[in-house]
């Protein structure tokens, strides 16, 4: 145990011996390094110091006061003489010379007219009286079954027929004026001669007359036409008995019957007529 001890006790001194002679030769060292470096470096060489340079003080110089500008004097302008204005001339108008007028050479007078010999023409016209009392069917074709009523004939009202006949059934029927059909034997025919009626002047105007209410008479009422004519004037409507209508007060006399205007255009035969005021 003894030889244990001695031997890690004399380890340890080798140790330190060891380390101080390191710690030895590094401070030999550094002493080495810092004398050298104390060798090497230079004595500064002391700086001149700088002379002062005596200041020069220059006089004070006073402003100069400067020069007032003085005002050029402007041209003045000299005046251009206007040109004096010309009169124009004013053309006068030319008369025309008169032209010489040739002498018009006599009239010569008209010759005069022979005066033109006017024959009267004699118009035949076939009428057909109704004579029912409840008055006729006015159909549009000859047929009870076929032809649509197109009005109805009042009694004793005069129709013109064209002539043109026809039987059917056993019954002979007659043509109107106005292209409808009414059977024969509710007819009194008769043939009419009179003079030709002569051109109606358009500047002639129906006669008037002061409104008025019209009141259907007839039980069957009354046909309206479109003219104050049995035959030219065609079936507009039927009005009923006891219907007022607004007459117009514009009146014509026409194959023998006073017809009166009513506010719709339309015409109707005064004698089937109640005026009122």
């Amino acid at each position: 145990m003894k030889a244990y001890v001695s031997r890690i006790f004399g380890a340890w001194t080798e140790s330190g011996r060891r380390t101080r002679a390191a710690a030895v030769l590094i401070g030999s060292v550094a002493v080495v390094v810092v004398a050298a470096c104390g060798e090497a470096e230079p004595e500064a060489t002391p700086t001149p110091a700088a002379t002062p340079v005596p200041l020069v003080t220059a006089p004070a110089m006073s402003p100069s006061p400067a020069p007032i500008p003085t005002a050029t004097p402007e041209p003045t302008p000299t005046a251009t003489p206007q040109p004096t204005p010309t009169a124009q001339p004013v053309p006068r108008p030319v008369t025309p010379a008169p032209t010489p007028s040739s002498p018009s050479p006599a009239s010569t007078p008209a010759p005069t007219e022979t005066p033109a010999v006017t024959v009267e023409a004699l118009a035949v016209t076939i009428i057909g009286v109704v004579l029912p009392e409840v008055g006729l069917n006015v159909r549009d074709a000859p047929s009870v079954d076929d032809g649509a009523i197109q009005y109805v004939a009042l009694q004793d009202e005069e129709l013109e027929l064209t002539g043109e006949t026809t039987e059917v059934d056993g019954i002979v029927w007659h043509e109107l004026a106005d292209g409808n059909w009414v059977q024969g034997q509710y007819l009194e025919i008769s043939e009419r001669v009179s003079e030709a009626m002569p051109e109606a002047t358009p500047d002639a105007a129906p006669e008037a007359a002061a409104p008025a209410i019209g009141c259907v008479v007839p039980e069957i009422g009354l046909n309206v036409r479109d003219a104050p004519s049995v035959t030219d004037g065609v079936v507009q409507y039927v009005a009923l008995q006891g219907e007022e209508l607004v007459l117009t007060g514009q009146t014509v006399e026409a194959e023998g019957a006073t017809w009166y205007e009513i506010e719709d255009g339309n015409w109707v035969q005064g004698q089937y007529l109640e005026i009122k005021p």
